[in-house]
C-alpha cells in the first residue's frame, strides 16, 4: 500500500473540512440566533407587563384620588358606584398579573416582583377602603390584612423586609401614608423588573 494518497483522495479529504465547517458553523450560529431571539422576546414580555402592571396601577389610582378630590372640594356629587365597579375591574386586572408572576419564566425569576406587586394591589385596595368604607371597616381591613400576611407569610415565604417596607400596621390608617408607600412599591417594582 502507498501512503500518498491519490489525487482524488487529497481532494475529497480537502472538501470534508470545509463542508465539515459550514455544517457546525451553521448549527452554531442557527442556535445562537434562536437563543438571542429568545431573550428578546422574553425581554419584551416582561417589558409588556410591567407596563401593563402601571397601566392597572394607575388606572385605578386616578379613580380613587378623584373621587376624594370631588368630596374633598365638594366640586360635584360623588361617583361611588362607578368607583366600585372600577375596583372590581382592578381586583380581576390586579388578581390576573399576580397568577402570570406566579408561573415562571424560562429562566427562573425570583418572587420578588410578585410579593412586591401584591403589596401594590393591598395598599391600592386600602386606600379604595379608606375612601369609599372610612373608620371601623377600614381599620378592620388593616386588621385583617396584618392576619392574612402573618399567616402567608408561613406558607409562602413573603419577604419580611417587603411587609415591614409597605404593609406594617403603623401609619396605614392614614390615606396620605398609604399613597406614599403605594408610590413606594409600584417605583420598587418596576425599578426591580429592569
Amino acid at each position: 500500500m502507498s501512503t500518498t494518497c491519490s489525487f482524488w483522495q487529497q481532494v475529497a479529504l480537502n472538501s470534508v473540512g470545509p463542508a465539515l465547517t459550514i455544517v457546525v458553523g451553521t448549527v452554531a450560529v442557527g442556535g445562537l440566533v434562536s437563543w438571542l431571539q429568545r431573550r428578546r422576546e422574553s425581554r419584551l414580555n416582561r417589558q409588556d407587563l410591567t407596563v401593563e402592571m402601571f397601566q392597572v396601577a394607575y388606572g385605578f389610582y386616578t379613580p380613587v384620588e378623584d373621587e376624594r378630590n370631588r368630596i374633598h372640594y365638594g366640586t360635584s356629587k360623588p361617583g361611588s358606584e362607578k368607583l366600585d365597579s372600577t375596583f372590581e375591574q382592578f381586583r380581576i386586572a390586579g388578581r390576573t398579573i399576580e397568577a402570570r408572576l406566579r408561573v415562571p419564566a424560562q429562566g427562573s425569576e425570583d418572587n420578588t416582583s410578585r410579593w412586591l406587586w401584591h403589596c401594590v394591589l393591598d395598599l391600592l385596595t386600602l386606600l379604595y377602603f379608606h375612601q369609599r368604607f372610612p373608620a371601623l371597616r377600614t381599620t378592620e381591613l388593616i386588621a385583617g390584612q396584618v392576619e392574612e400576611h402573618a399567616l402567608t407569610n408561613n406558607r409562602e415565604q413573603v419577604p419580611e423586609d417587603l411587609v415591614q417596607k409597605y404593609l406594617r400596621p403603623d401609619g396605614l390608617e392614614e390615606p396620605d401614608e398609604v399613597k406614599r408607600r403605594f408610590a413606594q412599591a409600584l417605583e420598587d417594582l418596576i425599578e426591580h423588573r429592569r
